[in-house]
Order: C-alpha cells, then sequence, then structure tokens
C-alpha cells in the first residue's frame, strides 16, 4: 500500500517557494497554537486508526453500501472521539469537529446518519424538556442507547412551520397523545438518520386538547423496537430513495396511524397539558402560567405549582450539571420581558 500521506513534489515546491509564515497562517486559520495542535492529534488519530481507508472507493458503491459505510465510519469516529473526551476531560470542541468541522466532511463526505442526533435531538431535549425529562432522556442519548432524530419538515411544508398538518389530540381518558398524520402532505419529509437508523425521533405537531388547537409543540416518539428496531404498530417509516449527494445522511419519511404516546412524551419546559383537566398552560420562568384554555381554579394552580416547584428542586439537587444558571444578582432585559408578561396577563389593560 502507498502512503497516502505523500506531498505531490510539485506542491511540495511551492510550498518551499511561499513568501509567508506557513505556522503563523495555521494558526491564524485554527484559532491559535493549541487549537492547531488539538486539531493535528484528532487528525492523527483519525489517520493511526485508518478511519478514513476506503477498501473500496464510495463512488463505485450501491446506495446500501453507501449507508453502511457511513454508519461504520460514523461509530468509529464518534467511538474515537468519545474516548478522547474521557482521557482529556476536554468540552464539545471534539463533537464540534466531527458534527461541522472539516475533520467530519472529510471523512463522513456522502453525510452522517447519526448527525442529527447530536445536533438536533439532544439540543432539543435539552432546550425544550423539563428537568425531569432531561434527566430521563439525555443519559440514554449521550451514552447512544437510543438514536433520535428530528422530524418537524413535512412533504408539503418546509419553512410554513404554522401549516403543519401532523396531530397530537390529547385523549384524559387514557392520559396519553394521539398522533395522527390525516393527509399525505402531513407526512415527514427528509429527516437524516430517519430511514434507518434512529429508533426515536422529536415529532413537531399541532396540539388539540379539548377540542381547541394549540399550536405546534415537541414530543418524543419511540419509533422503534430497542431489540428488533422493527417500526413499532401505526408508524409508517421509510427511506426517500437516492439523492444526488449526500446519501450517508439516511434521510426518511415518516407518518403516523393513530399511534398513542405517554403524556409525559410531550417535552414540558415551556408549556404543559395538565393531567385531570386536559388543560393547557404555558409555564413561565418563575413557575407562574399563562392559560391558554379555561382558567383552573386558585386551589388546582396552587398545588400543582407547589409540586412542581418541590420536584424541580429536588432533581437541581441530584442532576445539578443539566441545569446552568445564569446568576441573578441584577435583572437582565429577559426578566424585564418576562415580568411584563405576566403582569399583561393577569391585566390586559397594562398599556405595551
Amino acid at each position: 500500500m502507498t502512503d497516502s500521506r505523500k506531498v505531490n513534489p510539485d506542491l511540495q515546491r511551492e510550498r518551499d517557494n511561499c513568501t509567508f509564515d506557513v505556522t503563523e497562517l495555521t494558526y491564524l486559520i485554527d484559532g491559535g497554537a493549541q487549537k492547531t495542535e488539538e486539531r493535528r492529534k484528532r487528525e492523527e488519530m483519525v489517520l493511526k486508526e485508518g478511519i478514513h481507508i476506503e477498501e473500496v472507493p464510495s463512488v463505485y458503491l450501491s446506495h446500501k453500501d453507501k449507508y453502511e459505510l457511513a454508519v461504520k465510519k460514523a461509530c468509529y469516529l464518534f467511538k474515537m472521539i468519545r474516548r478522547l473526551q474521557e482521557e482529556e476531560n476536554t468540552g464539545m470542541e471534539n463533537y464540534q469537529e466531527v458534527l461541522g468541522g472539516s475533520l467530519g466532511s472529510a471523512i463522513l463526505g456522502d453525510g452522517s446518519p447519526l448527525t442529527l442526533h447530536y445536533v438536533m435531538f439532544i439540543p432539543t431535549l435539552m432546550g425544550q424538556a423539563s428537568v425531569e425529562q432531561q434527566v430521563h432522556w439525555l443519559g440514554r442519548a449521550f451514552n447512544c442507547d437510543i438514536i433520535g432524530t428530528y422530524a418537524q419538515t413535512e412533504l408539503g411544508h418546509g419553512t410554513f412551520i404554522r401549516g403543519l398538518e401532523t396531530t397530537a389530540t390529547y385523549d384524559p381518558s387514557t392520559k396519553e397523545f394521539v398522533l395522527h398524520s390525516p393527509t399525505l402532505t402531513s407526512y415527514k419529509w427528509w429527516p437524516g438518520g430517519l430511514a434507518h437508523t434512529a429508533n426515536y425521533c422529536i415529532v413537531v405537531a399541532q396540539l388539540y386538547t379539548n377540542g381547541k388547537c394549540h399550536g405546534i409543540h415537541p414530543f418524543i416518539v419511540q419509533l422503534r423496537d430497542e431489540e428488533t428496531h422493527m417500526p413499532l404498530p401505526g408508524i409508517k417509516i421509510g427511506e426517500i430513495g437516492a439523492k444526488l449527494g449526500m446519501n450517508g445522511t439516511n434521510n426518511g419519511f415518516l407518518g403516523f396511524d393513530k399511534v398513542r404516546i405517554p403524556r409525559e412524551y410531550m417535552l414540558m419546559k415551556n408549556s404543559k397539558v395538565l393531567e385531570k383537566n386536559s388543560l393547557f398552560i404555558f409555564l413561565v420562568q418563575d413557575h407562574r402560567s399563562i392559560s391558554t384554555s379555561s382558567s383552573p381554579s386558585l386551589e388546582e394552580s396552587s398545588s400543582y405549582f407547589g409540586e412542581r416547584r418541590l420536584a424541580s428542586l429536588e432533581v437541581h439537587r441530584s442532576y445539578d450539571m443539566f441545569t446552568p444558571r445564569r446568576p441573578r444578582a441584577e435583572k437582565s432585559e429577559d426578566d424585564a420581558a418576562w415580568s411584563f408578561v405576566e403582569t399583561r396577563a393577569r391585566d390586559p389593560s397594562v398599556a405595551a
């Protein structure tokens, strides 16, 4: 086997004749000498372990073989990055290089089926799930015990998010949401990793309670059996087919035929459907609520938010790593904005 790192003599001659300091420019591009050292270490590890080597160039592979090669490379690459994280206890730079940097682009030139797991599934859990939900789901996601993706775009609706047709209707008799795709255009279309890779998904759907639509909300949905990887009942899932590029991304489609999920699978950091009366509430930062349905009694509200505050405090004590807090020594513009919203909710006559 020839040395893949041998430099073409013409290229080497031009490099030798350049009029600037190559090292200085390298540091500038990478963001400093330390960043350059870290990048070179990652690259050396990849070269040493042979993750980049293709026995048959991917351009000659079938669509199926291209996907399997992308899965193999992605698994090797993330395994290496995880080992590097454990050895050096570093931040997220290693993952960023794999997901959006030059290293990932070089190794996974045709896309990765795991990208949306890291750049959409996990961040959505961190940003939209309650503390209790994060405790339940984030560990499994970071350890890849489950593989997720993010399904928002539909066949008939791209950036027109308000027009999404997938519905999630709350059934108070079973304390479940019923997810349904009422039309062909309501099928989720294009999510990476959906076709064959993911067994869980963040699904964005129109929320209905007591016959009223409350707009789009995120839900976590199990798509496939964790042992057999077969689609669960009511899940219509598959691949959208070969594309001009990025065929390793494993883009798929997804439809629902009255699929039931537990009430707790609605991501509840910012809003919630109460169990007892199907009441939809919007949660503000200090745990007070703005109701968009019928008003709860004072006793119901006090009981619910008192219990939630105690539960949150207990979870914060045990899982503080998931909940970074901003110092509250002085109020910010965000605090002022929330205060205004709360005041308007109590008294709509307050002027803007």
